[in-house]
């Protein structure tokens, strides 16, 4: 018999054979070792009886997604930004425990032409190719995956918005240049010779 057991034990023994089975649900993230006593007597007519103590570990199973620490994020980079500039790392966490706790980042979908490089192991997504902001083309939206190492290998995604923010670097050029009007002698010092365009 189980001595006093705790409220909630997820076990169970018989008490004619000895063996002890599960009769619970089991959750190693919530309590990952259990300890408790079991009772023994004979069948003699003045019974004597004998104590154990039995520990339970539980090891893991992978059941756990890996998650980001966010859902989605949004990061402002400027078109002249350089070659390595560090855009943002990004942080996950597993509740499971060995290499089932262990994760990868891979970036799924929206990096082209290949502008942003991600280091998978640790997160770091930096510039591979200076951007180059366009009235078609200023914003990348990235799927990232996280994705564990268990067996099975379980993973999640988050979304992370960059947009490209325009800096002052083109001068302005004229259209039509060079630009030739005629004006007669007598022309007033409001008359109009011509427009040009920049």
């Amino acid at each position: 018999a189980i001595v006093d057991p705790p409220p909630g034990l997820p076990f169970r023994i018989d008490v004619s054979t000895g063996v002890i089975s599960v009769g619970g649900v089991l959750d190693r993230e919530t309590m990952d070792s259990f300890s408790f006593s079991v009772l023994a007597f004979d069948s003699a007519i003045d019974s004597n009886n004998g104590s154990a103590t039995v520990v339970v570990v539980l090891t893991d199973v992978n059941d756990n997604l890996p998650l980001f620490s966010q859902d989605s994020y949004s990061i402002d980079v400027a078109e002249d930004s350089s070659v390595g500039l560090l855009v943002l790392k990004l942080e996950g966490s597993d509740e499971d425990e060995g290499i089932n706790q262990q994760f990868n980042f891979t970036i799924l979908s929206g990096n082209f032409p290949n502008t942003f490089s991600l280091v998978p192991s640790d997160g770091t997504i930096s510039i591979s190719t200076p951007p180059q902001w366009s009235l078609s083309q200023n914003s990348f939206s990235l799927l990232i995956e996280i994705r564990d190492m268990g067996s099975p290998s379980l993973g999640s995604t988050a979304i992370v918005n960059i947009n490209i923010t325009d800096t002052n670097n083109q001068n302005p050029e004229f259209g039509g240049a060079p630009y030739s009007f005629v004006v007669t002698e007598g022309s007033g010092p409001e008359a109009t010779l011509g427009r040009v365009y920049a």
